[in-house]
């Protein structure tokens, strides 16, 4: 199977990657925290991987913005890089302790860049999705349980936040696509080079 141009393989991936995903944390989440087993659990994956596949595209593109918005950008050099020089004045040098410190924030700036993403994306989904669910299964919506839900959705994204980045930037990486990281970083070096 070719691909027209870059996006649609991105949106592929993004969506192949996503999907797995949710079919697996969201199983999870649906047998200890849903209180769902078997046919439910079945049920519930099959609509969500719905949802997904039309969602997970978007939610890929809402990423890369964010990461562009916040310029969450990958680190230029690994820790261990910094430390490697066995003469410790070097560690207290400007440009070395500027390096540690750029590290470590880069890790808080990605944390808060992956949940400002999610948490302004995935609770509107799920709103939606459980909305129409309701809609469908009782002809009526309880909005209070929508709106439980989608705290609920809030509550657990600094679990799922980060780690559905581990995976569909993982599978960017894989299939040699750039993560929504590099994309920043291109845009600002596009920026500096038109200055």
């Amino acid at each position: 199977m070719g691909f027209k141009n870059d996006v649609s393989k991105k949106v592929a991936v993004d969506t192949g990657s996503r999907v797995s995903y949710s079919v697996v944390v969201g199983a999870l989440i649906d047998y200890f925290m849903g209180g769902l087993t078997g046919w439910g659990i079945v049920a519930s994956r099959g609509v969500a991987t719905g949802i997904n596949s039309v969602t997970s595209g978007p939610y890929g593109w809402w990423q890369d913005k964010w990461y562009g918005i916040l310029k969450t950008v990958p680190e230029t050099r690994k820790l261990k890089e910094v430390f490697d020089d066995n003469d410790i004045s070097h560690y207290f040098e400007r440009e070395k302790f500027g390096e540690v410190a750029n590290y470590s924030g880069r890790r808080g700036k990605q944390f808060l860049t992956d949940m400002i993403a999610f948490n302004t994306f995935e609770p509107i989904v799920y709103g939606i999705s459980n909305c129409v669910g309701q809609l469908i299964n009782t002809g009526d919506v309880d909005f209070q349980q929508v709106a439980e839900g989608m705290k609920a959705v809030v509550y657990i994204s600094p679990l799922i936040a980060p780690t559905m980045r581990w995976t569909m930037q993982g599978a960017r990486k894989i299939f040699g696509i750039k993560t929504s990281a590099e994309l920043a970083k291109e845009s600002l070096e596009n920026i500096v080079l038109k200055e």
